[in-house]
């Protein structure tokens, strides 16, 4: 029996619940999305480390609580956990080492919101940036807050 073996909550059947990929920068991005209605605002999760995904796309069905509650986000949002490069499951042996770089990471993640942007019809997103993800949320909020509702900076 694996770690995250037992599911603490589901998504609605209408809802949304699936592990994706997404390109960005040039390497393949794996992202969880999870939402009991599609059609409520956008969430983007930046996780901590930067190559910790906690939570991120293996946690799917479980609830952190540490950083956040997951089965309360997903009735009022359409969650996305992003799976950085480098980590978890975005994790691959070849990824240039000179692509791990700070200015790459907020890249990475202004891009990631113009796909979820187009993906889901939305204007805008809600930002949450958990630890190191925090220093890409706020490059974000500063380069583009037309494309945010808001930032969250969450750490312990």
């Amino acid at each position: 029996m694996g770690l995250f073996s037992k599911r603490e909550f589901t998504i609605a059947d209408e809802g949304i619940d699936l592990v994706d990929k997404i390109t960005l920068g040039g390497v393949e991005h794996s992202v969880l999305i999870q939402g009991n209605d599609v059609t409520k605002p956008l969430l983007l999760f930046i996780h901590g480390g930067p190559c910790m995904p906690v939570p991120g796309v293996v946690s799917r069905g479980q609830d952190y609580a540490v950083s956040i509650s997951t089965k309360e986000l997903v009735k009022h949002f359409v969650v996305v956990f992003w799976d950085q490069r480098g980590a978890g499951k975005t994790y691959h042996k070849n990824t240039p080492k000179e692509s791990f770089r700070v200015e790459q990471y907020i890249h990475d993640c202004h891009d990631l919101i113009d796909n979820l942007r187009s993906r889901f019809k939305k204007d805008k997103v809600y930002l949450a940036g958990h630890s190191w993800g925090t220093i890409i949320g706020l490059s974000i909020a500063s380069r583009y807050p037309e494309k945010l509702h808001a930032y969250f900076g969450i750490s312990k």
